[in-house]
């Protein structure tokens, strides 16, 4: 007899964490040290969006060349400050997620996953 599998696919910020704002300070920091730019970025919407998309449009936004190079320094600086960022702005588990999880884990037909458009190590 087949048993019949269950997938839970979760996105991380909203979903199972509040990050308090932490990826966004961790961008616009990052833009400062490494591209030296530091305008608002309100009309760019991150919300639901990829963090490559949103690497995308602040390259066009500030005029940053789109390089193997600068994704890359985009990409790792933001990395370096993101754990800092969530620490001093308060990020922290939703309530009953850790239930959930916990629960849903111990289930032999269930398997998780994230299903996320954080760059790879942000969502680790």
């Amino acid at each position: 007899m087949l048993t019949q599998m269950h997938v839970c696919l979760f996105d991380i910020d909203g979903t199972l964490i509040d990050s308090g704002g932490a990826g966004q300070r961790s961008i616009l920091h990052m833009l400062e040290e490494e591209f030296q730019v530091s305008a608002p970025v309100e009309g760019i919407p991150t919300a639901g969006r990829t963090d490559h998309s949103i690497m995308v449009d602040l390259f066009e936004y500030f005029n940053i060349a789109n390089t193997s190079e600068n994704r890359q320094r985009f990409e790792q600086g933001y990395l370096n400050l993101l754990a800092d960022k969530l620490k001093e702005h308060q990020g922290r588990v939703l309530p009953g997620i850790r239930e959930i999880l916990d629960s849903l884990s111990r289930q032999a037909n269930v398997d998780l996953g994230l299903l996320t458009g954080n760059f790879e190590q942000g969502a680790k």
